[in-house]
């Protein structure tokens, strides 16, 4: 009998966790996959970065497991059928639902990972309505799921709830708010093309300006600038040492590995509001909402501009250039005035 009938996959289940669930079900399988491990290189920063076995088929981990485990492709093609565009690196699918981990402990399933948390956009769940919550504490990323049920278990409680500025942030009210454009943008950026197209007028741009924009809002902080917008978040985690390292180019790839969920909620909504795909109204009307947390909504694409213009040197400037002039043609005019506010004074 296959594995895939002996243990089926759940819904959107990427195929670590199945692996792992798996391995804790059958000892043969554990047995059998002794040895093999997500894989790592060190980048040009002498950062480690590892390989994807969720959505790289191709990847060494996928290719070890398959192969030991004899599967055939329609065990596990299914698995990597769709990539979500801008993912979050390996080591940084921190981000869960906890009603999502309490269904499966309910329907009597070892809690798993879903495909669409590993999403950079994905900030809310949009079965359960409510904003992810982050597993605290290094674990191993092939059992995540179970840790994450884990944790919440064992440590219910926010690092900064009972605060004013968590009461506000964390108000049903303004989770709502929230959650309604967040998950605006974050359906439009699954969409097809035409459904881009038709949801925001002849205006919209492609993904590809999405996650430029994006990268911009969450740039990573360094001794030489302070980082995207979206760190300007008042329960920002604290600036990281040892970044006089990182070039630029570093900066805005990995930038969205590193800010918590709260501050990637903010870089979505913006990114959005700079690319029409919500409108200025709506979004401005936060501002009134979140106080002193982040008084940034109502900015104009020109002003957010600004605000991203964080350089070390010209050549951080030629690099952004380059990124742009390597986008689709669009005739994006929302975006043509956010990059105006990207030129460095002289």
């Amino acid at each position: 009998m296959r594995l895939l009938d002996l243990c089926p996959a759940s819904v959107d289940e990427c195929f670590s966790s199945w692996i792992y669930r798996c391995m804790i079900k059958f000892p043969w399988v554990k047995f059998s996959l002794e040895g093999v491990s997500v894989k790592a290189e060190s980048d040009r920063c002498g950062e480690l970065v590892y390989e994807d076995p969720d959505f790289d088929i191709s990847s060494s981990y996928v290719q070890d497991v398959t192969s030991r485990l004899n599967l055939a492709q329609d065990d596990y093609l299914r698995f990597f059928d769709k990539k979500p565009g801008k993912l979050l690196s390996w080591q940084s699918r921190r981000f869960y639902c906890r009603d999502c981990i309490m269904d499966d402990i309910k329907n009597n399933i070892l809690p798993y990972w879903r495909r669409s948390w590993c999403s950079a956009v994905c900030v809310f769940c949009p079965f359960h309505e409510k904003k992810l919550s982050s597993i605290r504490f290094n674990c191993d990323p092939i059992g995540r799921g179970w840790r994450a049920f884990s944790e919440f278990s064992q440590y219910p409680y926010h690092q900064y709830q009972g605060t004013r500025n968590y009461n506000l942030w964390e108000s049903e009210s303004l989770q709502k708010a929230l959650y309604d454009l967040a998950i605006q943008v974050f359906e439009w950026y699954g969409s097809s093309e035409e459904a881009r197209v038709d949801s925001a007028g002849a205006d919209v741009a492609s993904t590809a300006y999405f996650d430029l924009v994006f990268e911009l809002l969450t740039q990573a902080p360094s001794l030489h600038n302070s980082g995207g917008l979206s760190w300007s978040f008042t329960l920002a985690f604290k600036l990281r040492l040892g970044r006089y390292r990182k070039d630029y180019s570093w900066l805005l790839e990995n930038g969205v590995n590193e800010v918590d969920v709260n501050q990637r909620v903010c870089g979505v909504i913006l990114a959005g509001k700079v690319l029409g795909i919500l409108s200025d109204e709506e979004v401005g009307r936060l501002d009134c909402m979140v106080d002193d947390l982040f008084p940034y909504f109502g900015l104009s694409n020109l002003e957010l501009g600004f605000r991203c213009a964080n350089y070390s040197s010209i050549g951080d400037y030629d690099y952004l250039l380059s990124r742009i002039g390597r986008l689709p043609y669009s005739s994006q005019t929302r975006f043509d005035g956010f990059v105006a506010g990207l030129t460095p004074e002289m």
